[in-house]
């Protein structure tokens, strides 16, 4: 059984050089005859969800490279370069996406409520108004912010296209759902649709939270496009 692996595990090793993957170690499975009790892996290091399944995806493209030759390295550097940029890259794009719209939308939120409780005691203490007006100021500015951007919405939105695309991967890797009885073939076309399919939603998304931006800044001005071609 081993001598049936040793060629996948060294494409494997081959395609993560070429597509310069940060991967976990892929060991070949080995059944022992008569096992005493089940052992869990070794540890190999700090590795995240989307190194693993790029590598574990790799590692399945390599061992089922259809036929030999110059066709089949194409084949697979295509498939590579598919899991490297369309999908580890854009799952690392909403994840670092989503972090930074939690952050910026918990920042938002604790300095209206430190501004709210400082304007409360500075006008409990009969102190100038001037601080009083700024930290109202400072409200104002941070809810409009918030109303603006909606970090609350975007970092939403991007959680949920990060967690569609980790778990299409660990569908096709496991053969679960509408992979399940699919050759190799069949389920890289489907994986390809939905990576597809989810990505292009997460983009449709972005595009129409940036046009009530546009909006908002043409009502502030007082008019439209067109009051403003005729003016």
């Amino acid at each position: 059984m081993g001598e049936n692996q040793e060629p996948a595990v060294a494409k494997v090793a081959k395609v993560a050089k070429v597509a310069k993957v940060a991967v976990a170690p892929v060991v070949p499975l080995v059944v022992n005859p008569a096992p005493d009790r089940a052992e869990a892996p070794a540890p190999v290091g700090v590795v995240d969800e989307t190194d693993n399944l790029a590598a574990l995806l790799l590692h399945k493209v390599a061992s089922h490279a259809p036929g030999g030759g110059p066709p089949a390295q194409e084949t697979v550097n295509i498939r590579t370069a598919y899991v490297r940029y369309r999908f580890a890259g854009r799952l690392r794009a909403l994840q670092r996406g989503n972090r930074t719209y939690s952050r910026l939308d918990t920042a938002l939120n604790l300095a209206s409520i430190a501004a709210g409780i400082g304007a409360s005691l500075i006008a409990a203490s009969e102190s100038a108004p001037i601080w009083t007006i700024s930290l109202g100021v400072a409200i104002a500015a941070c809810q409009t912010l918030s109303q603006w951007l909606k970090p609350s919405q975007r970092a939403a939105q991007r959680g949920r296209a990060a967690v569609e695309l980790r778990n299409e991967a660990w569908n096709i890797l496991q053969c679960r759902d509408h992979y399940r009885g699919k050759t190799i073939e069949r389920a890289w076309d489907i994986f390809c649709r939905q990576v597809d399919r989810i990505d292009g939603r997460a983009q449709s998304q972005e595009e129409s939270q940036s046009g009530p931006v546009s909006t908002a800044a043409i009502k502030a001005g007082g008019r439209s496009p067109a009051a403003h071609s005729g003016s």
